[in-house]
This record gives structure tokens, C-alpha cells and sequence, in this order.
């Protein structure tokens, strides 16, 4: 089947048309997150409460889980914490050498000096939530991980997904028509031919690689282009060679997830998880229509919505909400609510020792309506990815800290994407200037 190409195409690639995308959409910052009122303060009428106090119920836990289960371990937040503290600054052990006289004592948690990676996005969430940003500046942490529910999957650039499978390569002798290409364009750049401990140096150069992947997609482009001008700016695709076409695949996937951030709800395999796309707005108000969808009423074959839980939804949240398009799959299924209450009637907490929580939609509308939460204390998520992984470098894993995820992150001064790359420091905070200097939009002190 033949297709019309822009033979512009090519050189707009790696424009600025990124950027203009992401402003598509950018959003009027909302008025708050998580309001740190006590959930509990206050009864609805007749005596009922939103919240009722319980034992943390964990999504996916199994029914053997008891409230009197004995403790085996560390808890999920200690172990949390001190993943932190290895990866941030080392666990003193006990063949350190001590301090030479005069320094003072290493504590076993002793932290490097708190790096402020979006300065103005703090301002922000000091002005949209106080207790949230307190917690954010004493504790905000990322770090590569293995996918987990409740951290964060970052969607990569082209430039960083072919660098990957270029790495792969060479790393366990993985098939890729990509890896192999741009492989091949790194030998044609060794000044000798086998310099095998100069090529690895460059491997490991992300500003280097990054480069090298797109020279490499340019040229590629270029050729289709021409042929594209040749056929009076068509190409039949079935006539594109292999890697040509898996280019395009890749190319067009990276951008329908440009810079996505999103919250792992649940793995589903060694390398693959389901989640919420948390920088994706939808909406900023709840009408009826929308409120059907949130509780799945617009499911074929659903049954006749209730009209007490609607009217509660937008009475709640009709004039201010949060509403997220959360991924491409089960979009007609009851949205889900994710939110930082524990003592929620309803809610489960994602992940032990993550303090993010989902669910409890019917009592989130009461409590908003009573006056004990904000509305924008709570984020609905319409879909869900069920594609991530890691496995072809599309992803990087993240851990993170809770408030990383629960901050607002909409009309954020610097996209949320960059803030918890540099969060993650090393060769993510390193990709993520590679990114942010090809655009005009952000100021400098963001």
C-alpha cells in the first residue's frame, strides 16, 4: 500500500515540534494536591465516616494476609529507606576506615547534600500544598530500579532506545537490526580497526551515543526521503527494508508516549507492568457524562449507573478535578482513584511501604463534599498501560520517593519527565539536558 510522506519529514524529526507537542498539553496548574487535613476529623450526616480506621490493606495481597501477621524482616519503608541511602550515599560498614582526627563522625545515614533539580516546581507545590512539599524537600529520591509496583516507568527518546539496543549487543549478543546498525556506525568511528577498549569508553558515553543514534536516524531518513521524491513524495512500505521499517515503528511509538511518566500499579512478569500515566491531563471537571465513565457506566453491556454514587461524583468534583487519560487499554472500566490516605474507606495501598493508595471513590466524593479533602487531593486515571517493560530500552525503571508521585504535575515550570530523570542523577540526568536543549520553552532556572 502506498502512503503520502511530507518529505520534510526527515528534517523535523528532532525539531522542535517535540516541544510544541508537549505545550499541547500543558494545563493552567491546578489549586492543590494533597490537602494534609486529618481524613477522619469530621462525620458526614447520620454519623458516618468517610474514612474508617484499619490495618493498610495492600493491592493484590493475598487472603492469608491477616491484620496479626507476625513480622518477618525489616518493613517495607525501612527497606525503601535504606535502598535510598545505598544508592545516594553508601552504608557505612564496619571495614570502613574511621575519620581521620578532626573530621567529624560518618553515620550509618549519613546523605550527600540535597540536590534541587526544579527549583520553581518546589515553589509551586510549596504554594499548591505545604505538608506535600515538606515531605518533598526532606525526602524527595530516584533511582534506577527494577520495575515495582509503585514506582515510575519513564518513557526514553529514540536516540536512547537505540542506544540500548546498540549496548545489548554487545552486552549478550542479542539480535537487533537496530543494535547491529548502529554498531556498525561506531566501528566506521574507531581511529583503528578492533580498538575494542576505545569502543567500550564510547559505549559508555551517553552524550556520544545519543549523537551517534541520531546521525544515524537522520541518514536513514535521508535515504527514504529521496526515494520518496522519486515516487512523487510516496513510498510503498512494503518495499522499505527491514530496519527502515522498524524505525518508523519505533519512531512513531516515541512520540504517541513522548516523555511519558508513569505509576506502576502492578508487574505482571519479570519485566512487565501495568500502569497510569501520571503527565497526560484529560480533564479538569467532572460533568455527568464523564462521571459515568469514571465509574465504568459506559462499559458495553454495563448496567444502568447509580444515580446516588453520579450525583455524589459531581457534587464532589463537577467544578475542580483532577482526571488523567492513564493508557491506552480498559479505558471503559471504572477509572482508577489514586491518592496519599491510608485511612480511606476502600482504599489499598499499592505497594508495602509506598504510602500511595487506590480506590475508595465513594468515599473520596463524601469526604470532599464534607470538607475534609480537596478536591484535587485525588487523581483519576482513565486507562492503563499494560505494555511496559524495559526489555527494549523504550523504559527506565525508577524508585522513587512518595511525594515524586503524588505532586501535582501540571503546569509545572520544568516537565515532570526531566525532574525525575535528574532526580535519578547519572546518565538519566545527563539524557535528560541532552532533551531539555533542544528546546526554547523552558526557562533556564526551572
Amino acid at each position: 500500500m502506498a502512503i503520502s510522506i511530507f518529505l520534510a519529514f526527515a528534517f523535523c524529526i528532532f525539531a522542535n515540534a517535540r516541544a510544541t507537542g508537549a505545550r499541547g498539553w500543558s494545563a493552567r496548574p491546578l489549586a492543590t494536591g494533597l490537602s494534609g487535613r486529618s481524613p477522619c476529623r469530621l462525620q458526614l450526616p447520620g454519623g458516618r465516616s468517610p474514612c474508617r480506621l484499619r490495618a493498610q490493606t495492600t493491592m493484590g495481597a493475598g487472603d492469608d494476609a491477616g491484620e496479626d501477621a507476625p513480622a518477618s524482616g525489616p518493613s517495607p519503608e525501612a527497606w525503601r529507606d535504606f535502598r535510598k541511602q545505598l544508592i545516594a550515599g553508601g552504608i557505612k560498614v564496619t571495614t570502613d576506615a574511621p575519620a581521620e582526627p578532626g573530621e567529624p563522625a560518618r553515620g550509618s545515614s549519613d546523605l550527600p547534600e540535597r540536590v534541587v533539580v526544579a527549583p520553581r516546581n518546589e515553589a509551586l507545590l510549596r504554594e499548591q500544598n505545604a505538608l506535600l512539599y515538606d515531605e518533598y524537600v526532606n525526602g524527595a529520591w530516584a533511582h534506577e530500579s527494577a520495575p515495582e509496583a509503585g514506582g515510575l516507568m519513564c518513557r526514553l527518546p529514540l536516540q536512547a532506545q537505540l542506544t540500548f539496543l546498540m549496548r545489548a549487543i554487545e552486552q549478550a549478543d542479542a539480535e537487533d537490526v537496530w543494535g547491529q546498525r548502529m554498531r556498525e556506525k561506531l566501528r566506521t568511528e574507531l581511529p583503528a580497526e578492533g580498538d575494542e577498549a576505545f569502543a567500550t569508553k564510547l559505549l559508555g558515553n551517553t552524550a556520544y551515543c545519543y549523537r551517534l543514534a541520531e546521525a544515524a536516524v537522520i541518514d536513514t531518513l535521508r535515504d527514504i526521503q529521496e526515494r520518496a521524491r522519486a515516487r512523487g513524495g510516496k513510498l510503498d512500505l512494503s518495499a522499505m527494508k527491514e530496519h527502515e521499517r522498524q524505525l518508523i515503528e519505533i519512531y512513531t511509538r516515541t512520540q504517541e508516549r513522548w516523555q511519558e511518566v508513569c505509576l506502576v500499579t502492578r508487574v505482571l512478569g519479570p519485566d512487565f507492568v501495568e500502569g497510569v500515566v501520571l503527565n497526560r491531563p484529560l480533564a479538569k471537571a467532572v460533568d455527568r457524562e464523564l462521571a459515568e465513565l469514571l465509574i465504568g457506566a459506559k462499559a458495553p453491556g454495563a448496567p444502568a449507573p447509580d444515580e446516588q454514587l453520579l450525583k455524589k461524583i459531581i457534587g464532589a468534583f463537577g467544578e475542580n478535578a483532577g482526571v488523567y487519560l492513564g493508557g491506552e487499554e480498559k479505558q471503559f472500566e471504572a477509572a482508577l482513584v489514586v491518592h496519599g490516605f491510608a485511612a480511606l474507606e476502600g482504599a489499598k495501598e499499592i505497594s508495602p511501604g509506598t504510602g500511595i493508595f487506590a480506590g475508595g471513590l465513594e468515599a473520596a466524593a463524601d469526604g470532599v463534599s464534607a470538607g475534609l479533602f480537596a478536591p484535587l487531593d485525588f487523581r483519576f486515571f482513565v486507562g492503563v498501560h499494560t505494555d511496559l517493560s524495559t526489555s527494549q530500552g523504550a523504559y527506565v525503571a525508577l524508585s522513587c520517593a512518595r511525594p515524586v508521585a503524588l505532586k501535582q504535575c501540571l503546569g509545572l515550570p520544568k516537565p515532570l519527565w526531566h525532574e525525575c530523570m535528574e532526580l535519578a542523577g547519572g546518565e538519566w540526568a545527563k539524557l535528560s539536558t541532552l532533551e531539555i536543549i533542544k528546546r526554547d520553552d523552558l526557562q533556564e532556572d526551572a
